[in-house]
């Protein structure tokens, strides 16, 4: 049985592996342009942030199918919240600072 703690500590483990995997891609990809080797870079980080994803939700999930959908929805939580805060963070740039805003 699924009480509601358990039901909220998936999805709280979730959105943590959420955070783990998106977080790093966006420090990857803010980094991108100081790395000599980037496509090694992208490469490395893609194996270590997946690796750790996998790794969490086998841990979590112990082969139960609810626990697994669980932590997925709180993993696909997280990548929605920060894909919004990041557009916010672009959306409210200064305009003046594009090239094309000069044209």
């Amino acid at each position: 049985m699924f009480n509601a703690i358990h039901v909220w500590w998936q999805i709280i483990v979730g959105v943590l592996l959420g955070v783990f995997y998106f977080g790093g891609l966006w420090l990857t990809v803010s980094k991108l342009s100081s790395f000599k080797q980037p496509a090694a870079w992208v490469s490395l980080s893609f194996l270590f942030r997946t690796a750790g994803v996998i790794g969490g939700f086998y841990i979590v999930s112990h082969f139960v199918f609810l626990d697994t959908a669980f932590s997925l929805l709180g993993f696909i939580l997280a990548r929605t919240i920060l894909t919004k805060a990041a557009s916010r963070t672009y959306s409210n740039a200064d305009p003046k600072s594009d090239s094309k805003a000069d044209l």
